[in-house]
């Protein structure tokens, strides 16, 4: 017998992880938000490597009983951190699905190849994008990167072979980019030097006469742009650039055009915000991550790219042992393994296919209108709270405001005492958010991407930031709950 045990042990295994995990899913709402580990708990994990097991069946149970209830859990209908989804169940069952195939769609897969095509070309329609081809990615960073490496290849084809000279290429973006673009140039040897940040205006919308002067200015001094990258839902306020102006720009100055739509790209899609996305249409590249605002589980991202063609000219090559096997089990006329830096590629496209079928897409745009509305509604009652200031209005499902006491108006302090209540909330544990700094101001920063938060869950955001925030402006102690 097999030391990892018999077909049926290992079913039956996986049938009671299925049955934990649903019941964590079930009652998720009943656990904290959030969760602090002391040094004494941390410990207890931390053992000497195992020489015999347990047996699958009692790990299932520690698992289910020791570290999901002790873990951050972004299914949690309170958890407003950063941009994650919130565990959709058709994307926790597509998850058990594809492990169980366990298939490498590196190359063909048969069946599962064809799902994973026809995922992202549904992706493309939802956000009305005229996608060639699309490229499943393990999320933004990624997607982003894959993005930028095609507009190299169209700018730079020589790059592949002999790289880039310090300080002859520029990619241009928003000073509220995300951290994925200039990691993009670094990767890919362009340097994060070449990233020229261009300044944004009072909604955090970069602005394109400066833009358009940036290129201008490099050309004339001899260096290429390789791409300008569009916001379209930035990690700090959920801005969305004026696409349409930056795609006549790019179209003028013969640059690629990429979007980070990783976070709103869902939103072109919703009725209230899609016109903030005119313009989304005309780009070379979109990156949009399904486990941001389409609820799925991490990780799955998306690059879309108008030309068919593009992600053989940034990644093919030939190794002996990858070559096309004619007619056998691996024939296909797609290898994703010579479309991205992948060699092993996961039936990641399962899940949106699996929500699309399940759900459809009306009811997942219904979903991200929603979110937008719920965002609304707390913008609503934080500038509403007399001790709570709005700092900036909302454009999708991020909003930024801080608790701020009567009398205490340095800003330093204001800063200080608002870095000490986001600490508090997040050992308090009723709710998880996360901070930023805009204009020079730290806040509190939540953004709405779940697909079972309700009113009460949302607002309770400011219920709870004007409670602790007083407590903490009292000097009264915290009490642990």
């Amino acid at each position: 017998m097999s030391a990892f045990g018999t077909p049926a042990e290992a079913a039956r295994a996986i049938a009671l992880a299925g049955e934990r995990a649903a019941a964590f899913r079930r009652d998720v709402a009943d656990t904290p938000a959030a969760v602090v580990l002391e040094e004494e708990e941390r410990a207890s994990y931390q053992v000497p490597l195992p020489r015999a097991g347990v047996g699958l069946e009692a790990a299932i149970e520690r698992v289910s009983q020791d570290v999901l209830p002790r873990s951050l859990a972004h299914s949690h209908p309170r958890s407003f951190p950063f941009i994650d989804g919130s565990g959709l169940e058709a994307g926790v069952a597509a998850a058990v699905l594809a492990a169980a195939l366990d298939a490498n769609l590196g190359g063909g897969a048969g069946a599962a190849s064809v799902v994973e095509d026809v995922a992202w070309r549904w992706l493309a329609e939802l956000i009305r994008f005229p996608a060639g081809i699309g490229h499943f990615t393990s999320g933004g960073t990624h997607a982003n990167m894959t993005g930028l490496a095609c507009a190299r290849a169209r700018a730079l084809p020589e790059a592949r072979e002999l790289g880039v000279a310090p300080g002859s290429a520029a990619v241009y973006a928003s000073e509220q980019a995300h951290n994925s673009i200039a990691r993009a140039c670094d990767v890919l040897g362009l340097g994060r030097r070449a990233l020229h940040v261009i300044r944004t205006d009072d909604s955090f919308r970069v602005r394109p006469d400066e833009l358009a002067r940036a290129i201008e200015t490099d050309r004339a001094a001899g260096v290429t742009p390789v791409a300008v990258v569009g916001a379209a839902g930035t990690t700090s306020t959920g801005a969305v650039d004026p696409l349409d102006a930056l795609a006549d720009i790019c179209a003028e100055h013969g640059v690629w055009f990429h979007i980070d739509g990783a976070y709103g790209a869902p939103a072109a899609a919703a009725p209230s915000t899609a016109e903030l996305f005119r313009g989304l249409e005309r780009a070379d590249s979109v990156a949009i991550d399904p486990h941001k605002w389409l609820y799925l589980p991490k990780a799955v991202g998306c690059v879309l790219l108008r030309d068919g063609t593009v992600l053989n000219d940034a990644f093919a090559d030939s190794p002996e042992y990858l070559e096309n096997v004619g007619d056998g089990p691996y024939a296909g006329p797609v290898w994703p393994v010579f479309q991205g830096i992948e060699v092993t590629h996961p039936f990641r496209g399962l899940g949106p296919w699996m929500a699309f079928v399940a759900y459809g897409a009306d009811a997942i745009v219904a979903a991200v209108e929603n979110d937008v509305r719920l965002a609304r509604l707390l913008a609503d009652e934080v500038r509403n709270a007399p001790d709570l200031d709005l700092l900036d209005e909302p454009q999708l499902s991020v909003v930024v405001y801080r608790h701020h006491p009567p009398g205490l108006d340095d800003p330093a302090a204001l800063d200080a005492h608002n870095r000490a209540l986001l600490d508090a909330m997040q050992r308090d544990g009723r709710v998880l958010t996360s901070g930023t700094t805009i204009r020079g101001v730290f806040a509190l920063r939540p953004c709405m991407t779940h697909h079972r938060s309700t009113d009460a869950d949302v607002l309770a955001l400011a219920e709870i930031a004007s409670e602790l925030g007083t407590r903490l402006a009292g000097a009264a102690p915290m009490l642990p709950r």
